[in-house]
């Protein structure tokens, strides 16, 4: 597919909605038949829902920080302002991670600075993650 001129590969797809702000952290499902691995011994950045459901990180942006360099990322709870309920926290992959969509559909949110994360979740027998954060 061309994008402004340039070759670029589809990985994922979301319906979005026109809304006046953007809202942190609210949960949104896109269609996507990739996935995202995460190296054992390697530092995993989680958000936690107010039900307890963790999201790893998939990327880090700089849309809204364009100052935001990866070794800030460990002390990223201290520039976040999350809703009510949701915090943020930093683990180390006690194994390798894989994160796939269940049945093509991938829950992801993003932080206030429009970090992504997908939600580790379980349903119906299937796992999006490999093992529990």
């Amino acid at each position: 597919m061309k994008l402004g001129g340039k070759t670029v590969r589809v990985c994922c797809v979301f319906a979005v909605r026109c809304i006046a702000a953007f809202t942190a952290c609210m949960p949104t499902i896109g269609r996507r038949s990739s996935g995202m691995g995460f190296v054992k011994d390697r530092p995993l950045f989680i958000l936690e829902g107010p039900e307890g459901s963790p999201w790893a990180m998939q990327a880090y942006s700089q849309i809204v920080d364009p100052n935001l360099t990866h070794d800030q990322l460990e002390k990223l709870d201290e520039k976040l302002k999350l809703p009510p309920g949701w915090r943020f926290r930093v683990a180390i992959a006690g194994r390798d991670l894989a994160v796939k969509a269940s049945d093509g559909l991938a829950r992801i949110v993003q932080d206030e600075l429009e970090n992504p994360s997908d939600k580790c979740f379980e349903e119906a027998g299937r796992s999006a993650c490999t093992y529990k954060l």
